[in-house]
């Protein structure tokens, strides 16, 4: 008889966070022959998120067993109200939850980071190494990667007339946001292999279970980075049996914009004053850490809708039929299949999206549809700071969300494109009718009462040349040999678009930094 495996005591590389990142990180470092550790503090991946609604239905009817089900502080330009701010913790982290939107957004929009060697023409290559693009390889796109991408598998006739409706707006339409044209309106494409969510911690757990020097657990929380006069030594870390310490030479910090910065401050690196009086002892002074968060934000535009309901019972059950045949249909749906991505003030970096949902506030029980606002481009920042010294306790999150008028701006003007939308002719003979958000209210009012995350933080250890930044170009620690940040919480700020494809594309990037 064979009994469980020997957990290593002593490793290569130790990973912490089995995320969109770290499943990368450490499944191509065990490709190339290195022992490696993936800690990740959540449980294993589900399948019941591989049907892509029946997993977003599950997560967010128990947020708890997913994610990190955390809210930000209060927020002042949003009336003191506290903006429910999850994240996944979960094998696959966000990957395993998200709606699987894949864009990369503006090549600019990474060019203005305006650090060496992390320009869109950098990436490029990275993005196409982990693609398996549908529809083959390309100048745009890889095939044979560990993701799979393809093309929207669910169109119904309200999309296809919010796409003509945003044409008559003066919206250009686009066959791939991910091609040589990064906005206007059409389907999105989606982290989705024949109609089943294509996650890191499917794919790439998958891969780096292939080799003998992989090693992967869960349940496990990292309470603490060790350090001996300036260089990582190992990581302490618990589970249900208790305390553990796990030694190497080499630390990757995948945990995310929160937890990152959060366990790197525990572990005595960040604003001195401030660990000084949680009673931490001070390895680096370092005042960027958990500084510089940036995240987009949306809001409904919602509209009463006169037609058929896509959830009327009978049509759930043949879209169960149609499912299983074919992996189309409704239930590889996303909820918001379509989008138009659009550059509303100077500059050109597209700043407003109006993604087409077909289903807002079912509190009401009223037929609706949202025509969501989510700004691309935000200028607002805030940080992520220690509450307590106590691991367990989440730490403070506030990503002062509109606190800059050029946001509030924005929104505005996507609130316009959204109304200009709504009330064209193809949308018009759709069957949408009056507006029922924010109707009657006031931009500003609504905002305050419904501006919500678009779950897509970055920038708590942003990367750069300067002494201000946590890692340097090739996301070492400052101040710590041995210690590295590989996550969303290195990019200097948001692209204009979703996040996963640029953490993936990063994740790729920083493993060949460490092997190097």
């Amino acid at each position: 008889m064979t009994g469980a495996p020997q957990k290593p005591d002593v490793v290569d590389h130790i990973v912490v966070g089995a995320g969109t990142a770290g499943c990368i990180v450490a499944a191509r470092l065990a490709e190339r022959g290195a022992s490696v550790i993936l800690l990740e503090a959540g449980g294993p991946y589900r399948r019941v998120l591989d049907v892509p609604l029946l997993g977003l239905w599950a997560w967010l009817r128990r947020p708890d067993a997913y994610c990190w089900n955390q809210y930000t502080t209060p927020q002042a330009a949003l009336d003191g109200r506290r903006v429910w701010f999850p994240g996944g913790r979960i094998t696959g982290g966000s990957s395993a939850i998200n709606a699987m939107i894949y864009t990369r957004g503006h090549p600019a929009s990474y060019d203005r980071w305006g650090v060496p060697g992390w320009t869109f023409a950098d990436l490029l290559p990275y993005h196409r190494r982990f693609e398996d693009f549908e529809g083959g390889e390309s100048a745009y796109h890889g095939s044979g990667g560990p993701i799979a991408v393809s093309r929207a598998r669910f169109s119904y006739p309200l999309a296809d007339a919010f796409v003509r409706g945003s044409v008559e707006a003066g919206i250009e339409p686009v066959e791939d946001f991910n091609g040589p044209q990064s906005h206007g309106v059409g389907y999105y494409a989606v982290t989705q292999d024949r109609g089943m969510r294509s996650a890191s911690g499917k794919t790439y757990l998958a891969l780096g279970k292939r080799h003998p020097g992989f090693h992967h657990e869960t349940g496990v929380q990292v309470t603490r980075i060790l350090m001996d006069r300036g260089r990582v030594t190992g990581v302490e870390c618990r589970n249900r049996a208790g305390t553990r310490t796990i030694r190497s030479a080499s630390v990757v910090l995948c945990a995310g914009a929160v937890r990152t910065p959060q366990l790197l401050m525990l572990s005595g690196v960040g604003p001195a004053d401030a660990l000084q009086r949680m009673g931490i002892a001070v390895n680096v002074d370092q005042p960027g850490v958990g500084d510089s968060l940036q995240d987009q934000v949306r809001v409904p535009v919602a509209f009463h809708h006169e037609g058929q309901s896509l959830t009327r019972p009978d049509r759930l059950f043949f879209a169960g039929f149609d499912y299983v045949a074919r992996r189309r249909g409704f239930l590889a749906s996303n909820v918001c299949d379509v989008a138009a991505v659009a550059t509303l003030s100077s500059g050109d970096i597209p700043d407003v999206r109006v993604a087409f949902r077909w289903r807002v506030f079912p509190e009401t029980g009223l037929p609706l549809v949202d025509f969501e606002v989510a700004t691309l481009s935000p200028v607002s920042r805030g940080r992520v700071s220690l509450r307590t010294a106590d691991p367990d306790d989440a730490p403070d999150i506030d990503p002062g969300y509109l606190s800059e008028q050029a946001d509030r701006d924005a929104v505005h003007l996507g609130v316009g494109l959204a109304r200009r939308i709504a009330g064209t002719e193809a949308m018009r003979r759709a069957g949408i009718r009056e507006e029922f958000a924010p109707g009657a209210m006031s931009i500003d009012d609504h905002l305050r009462l419904h501006t919500a995350s678009a779950f897509h933080p970055v920038g708590t250890c942003r990367m750069g040349e300067d002494a201000a930044s946590v890692v340097d170009t090739e996301l070492r620690v400052r101040g710590v040999e041995g210690l590295r940040v590989i996550d969303a919480s290195v990019i200097p700020g948001c692209v204009a678009a979703n996040a996963q494809a640029s953490v993936m594309a990063v994740a790729e990037r920083g493993v060949d930094l460490l092997r190097s």
